[in-house]
């Protein structure tokens, strides 16, 4: 356009550069209007339109390349204009200024659309996990609701879209959410949603709140790594959280000023309401004297320097509509609750002064009140802006997006480009003595006393002091070509000499590879515990991990198996923190970092390994023997193990033996009832841990030397929808993968088949990720059965369970009869969801609920017992010989089905109590509608029915 202007005449250039950017002002605003009224129809009815948040994404991007591209082009406008503006001055009417202006015009529209693009991505998140919301800090929340981990869930699947954003508005984005669900917490928390009748509550409550912060930690830190511009700019407000949890659930009643005060001291910005109802909630306190002790103890902390972003948090905790501030910087933002406090302090002061004018026009006290206060005319001279000279401070809202509200009658500098602080002048460090009378001015006032002398100060510039600091030390943080360099030697050696600092009974032993190990006693005061670790410190640290462990010898107080949970806990930690320095290429030293992780998490560390000590003295009390793996690399190849001990006993002692179950030792220990069948004289260490198959059936005829699988069918589950499918699964060991149909989760199966034999029933191992096995249907799998005279094997296909299929072997004629009652699924499939690695976030494990329980299990409940929406009454499962699948009742089946296939009577029942399978007892036909139905009962027959019902 201007090459174009530049044929026509030079004058026109300016002209037409500004009607460019009038019309590029329009179509912002026709453009905001746009998608504002998108917005409108998506969330009229939001089945409508199905892609709102890949486009909302996308306009949020475009109006980033026009901010860009303005900003780009005002640079070249003030370099390239500059001649032509200098030769059409007198004639253009258009001046290069104006031109400027109108581009800061249009670069502010673009910056406003993007808040209302972001603001749109919020609000559809929000709307999603309102509801849930709701019942956070409730009774059902603390009884046991899966609400946070519902909001958790949707904000990572959100996550998946909203990365494609730029990285400053996605962080904005996270915070937005944040002071959403923290803010819930705290509202709930001053509402008095949740009150408490008991201590035990209290605790309950006090341990909920800590769950759900380390949850709402371990979403954030997910999505937050890798991204280190996004690491420096949000900041976790979970603390607040789990602080009002320790005075909730804090026992001793006199040590609740304490917890209140460092509750306080943490938090000085917390609004007097909120700490009221936090400390209320207690029963053991009431609200007059909870409000007592708050203001008691907010007294002491109002002068505590506070954070601009709890402040944020707080003030949209006290608001009454639920609107949040647009998603301007960090410090913008919270320029409107800055201003409201300066409001107050210049109203105080202007009454303070208002007070000493009124004090002057009195004899005595005039003369009192200039002894105490000899310079208040001066400050009234600073503190005023009528008539008076403007402070030399700069204006802190100047700068701002929404900038000073009161224009040129500020106080304070409007100060455009930042000056350069000037120093301090050799001048002005001569002695005091020599200068003494130039510092001190006496006046005298007219109409006073001779003896009343008023000393004022002199007229300091404050610009030239030099400002007084506070001095840190500063983290030297090192790269992966630093090593061997002079500055990892000088990291590694500050290393030692901390260690030597904290420890001085330390011993240090240097290897002749250069590695330094150290080995020393660590205490605890609360509880009194002491431990002799060892550091190994690498010739490269902090460039390689260092290594961490707990020596036999001076450890031998501690069980074994505490010993090493302890080490394995230290490494997996020390591994996890140096995976985010070689993400980020940043090492420093880890000795700080790693006694304060030590003193947070060694009680909890504790507890749990002496969780798995007693699970290995209870096992040992009925005769089973542990073996425990050995924390060396080279010697471990696998999970810790139970295996069956030697000798001989009673039938219940050979029945554990039989159903003994894998157990991993560096896990967390949860007893569960599923158990997992080990072959006799093997022993079966699963790396994967896979899902085992185990057959019971019955070899009628005595001909039968194996039995395996060629392909089952096997029936999953969605982890994460929920979602039954079938899929056909060879026993090649090839995986089998698909998607769900309902929210597109990858899912798959792999079948490693095993043989069948008199003394092993075990099928195969299935390697599941992205699902859950709950069933296989005989009626659609083969099998191949080996003949015990001729080793011939031959097919076996459409079978059920119960019927004992019958033919001849078609080498040697041999009879073959066998019958499979039932397949179980042994092992432990919450596990294999919790590390599935594109499952959304490894949770930690809650008690089980029978309820949400998908693998039938012998001796645990079906879910809901049973019961369906057809049959309130009815707690057992049907298997239906037209598909071999289990239904709760024959609607279930026709509904599930489609009416592919006409339905057969179902001949075998799953208790809905215990799970198990077993064939139904034939009584004519007086039975339930899926099993067989007469037209007319007598009402004996239906009490007979009735009680037999209530037995199974």
């Amino acid at each position: 356009m201007v090459t174009l202007a530049k044929e026509v005449s030079v004058e026109v250039i300016p002209s037409v550069i500004n009607l460019t950017i009038e019309e590029f002002c329009e179509l912002a605003l026709k453009y905001k209007d746009a998608f504002a009224a998108y917005k409108v129809k998506y969330f009229e009815d939001r089945s409508r339109f199905q892609e709102f948040t890949s486009t909302m994404i996308a306009i949020a991007n475009n109006l980033h390349t026009c901010i860009e591209s303005t900003e780009k082009y005002m640079q070249q406008v003030r370099l390239s204009m500059e001649s032509d503006v200098q030769v059409s001055r007198h004639r253009s009417r258009v001046t290069q200024q104006q031109i400027i202006e109108n581009m800061d015009r249009l670069n502010a529209r673009w910056n406003n659309a993007v808040s209302i693009a972001v603001n749109y991505l919020r609000e559809e998140v929000v709307v999603d996990i309102d509801p849930h919301l709701a019942e956070i800090f409730s009774r059902k929340w603390l009884v046991g609701c899966a609400a946070l981990e519902t909001i958790c869930m949707t904000i990572h699947d959100y996550w998946l879209d909203h990365r494609h954003l730029r990285a400053s508005t996605r962080c904005v984005l996270l915070m937005d959410l944040q002071f959403r669900i923290v803010g819930e917490y705290l509202k709930a928390m001053e509402t008095r949603r949740l009150t408490f009748a008991s201590y035990e509550e209290r605790l309950s409550a006090g341990k909920r709140l800590k769950s759900d912060v380390s949850r709402i930690d371990a979403l954030y830190e997910e999505l937050t790594t890798g991204e280190s511009e996004m690491v420096e700019q949000f900041k976790s407000l979970t603390c607040v959280i789990a602080s009002a949890a320790d005075v909730i659930s804090l026992r001793d009643k006199s040590l609740l000023s304490l917890e209140a005060t460092s509750f306080a001291r943490k938090f000085p910005n917390c609004p007097i309401d909120l700490l009221a109802a936090i400390v209320a909630s207690r029963e053991d306190v009431g609200r007059s004297e909870a409000r007592t002790l708050t203001e008691e103890v907010t007294a002491h902390v109002q002068f505590h320097p506070k954070d601009p972003v709890f402040d944020q948090l707080f003030a949209m905790n006290q608001q009454e509509t639920t609107e949040w501030l647009p998603n301007f910087g960090m410090t913008n933002v919270f320029s409107t609750f800055m201003k409201k406090d300066l409001s107050k302090k210049s109203t105080t002061t202007s009454l303070y002064m208002e007070s000493e004018r009124a004090n002057e026009g009195e004899g005595k006290e005039k003369k009192k009140v200039r002894r105490r206060f000899p310079y208040a005319r001066k400050k009234l001279h600073d503190t005023t802006s009528k008539g008076g000279k403007k402070s030399e401070k700069e204006c802190k809202f100047f700068g701002s997006l929404q900038g000073c509200r009161n224009g040129d009658n500020c106080r304070y500098q409007h100060v455009t480009e930042k000056k350069e602080p000037l120093l301090a002048k050799e001048d002005d460090c001569a002695p005091l003595g020599d200068t003494l009378q130039e510092m001190t001015i006496c006046k005298k006032r007219p109409g006073t006393d001779d003896s009343i002398v008023v000393v004022e100060p002199p007229q300091v510039n404050s610009m030239n002091r030099r400002p007084m600091g506070v001095t840190r030390p500063t983290v030297e943080r090192l790269k992966r070509q630093d090593l061997e360099t002079e500055a990892q030697k000088r990291q590694l050696l500050a290393e030692i000499a901390f260690f030597k600092r904290r420890f001085p009974k330390a011993l240090v032993e240097v290897s002749a590879d250069g590695n330094t190990k150290l080995e020393f006693c660590y205490e605890t005061i609360d509880p009194e515990w002491s431990l002799t670790m060892d550091v190994t410190l690498a010739a490269g640290h902090p460039l390689v991990a260092p290594k961490v462990c707990l020596p036999e010898t001076s450890n031998s107080r501690l069980p074994e198996v505490l010993r090493r949970h302890l080490t394995a806990k230290l490494e997996e930690t020390i591994e996890g923190k140096f995976k985010v320095y070689t993400v980020n290429d940043s090492h420093e030293n880890i000795g700080k970092w790693l006694l304060k992780w030590l003193d947070k998490h060694l009680l909890s560390s504790f507890v749990d390994g002496l969780r798995k000590t007693k699970l290995v003295q209870q096992a040992e009390s009925v005769g089973i023997s542990l073996v425990v793996p050995s924390n060396d690399k080279k010697d471990f190849s696998g999970p810790s193990r139970v295996v069956s001990t030697s000798g001989q006993g009673t039938r219940a002692a050979q029945k554990d033996r039989e159903d003994a179950e894998e157990v991993n030792l560096d896990d967390p220990i949860e007893l569960s009832s599923s158990s997992s069948f080990l072959e006799k004289g093997k022993t079966c260490v699963a790396d994967s841990y896979p899902i085992k198959m185990a057959l019971n059936w019955n070899d009628s005829s005595g001909n039968v030397a194996t039995l395996r699988a060629t392909s089952l069918m096997i029936q999953s589950k969605c982890s994460r929808c929920r979602v039954e499918t079938s899929h056909e699964v060879p026993a090649n060991e090839l995986l089998v993968g698909w998607r769900c149909e309902k929210c597109s989760f990858a899912q798959s199966l792999r079948l490693r088949p095993e043989m069948v034999h008199k003394s092993s029933n075990l099928l195969c191992r299935l390697d599941a990720r992205g699902c859950r096995p709950s069933d296989c249907i005989l009626l659609d799998s083969a099998f191949e059965a080996a003949c015990l005279a001729c080793d011939r094997e031959d097919s076996v296909q459409k079978i059920n369970y119960g019927e004992v299929h019958k033919s001849w072997c078609r080498g040697c004629h041999a009879p073959i009869q066998f019958s499979i009652s039932r397949i179980r699924f042994l092992g432990d499939s919450e596990r294999l969801c919790r590390e599935e690695g594109s499952a959304a976030v490894a949770i930690s494990k809650r008690p089980k609920k029978t309820e949400k329980n998908d693998v039938l299990t012998e001796g645990g409940c079906l879910p809901a017992m049973g019961t369906c929406k057809h049959y309130k009454k009815s707690y057992r499962w049907f298997r239906f010989p037209c598909c071999g699948r289990l239904f709760p009742c024959d609607i279930c089946h026709q509904v599930s089905v489609n009416n592919e296939h006409e339905m057969k009577l179902a001949n075998r029942i799953v208790c809905g109590h215990c799970s198990r399978e077993q064939v139904r007892r034939g009584n004519d036909d007086k039975t339930d509608p899926v099993l067989g139905r007469r037209q007319r009962m007598s009402r004996s027959d239906q009490n007979e029915q009735a009680s037999r019902y209530t037995q199974w």
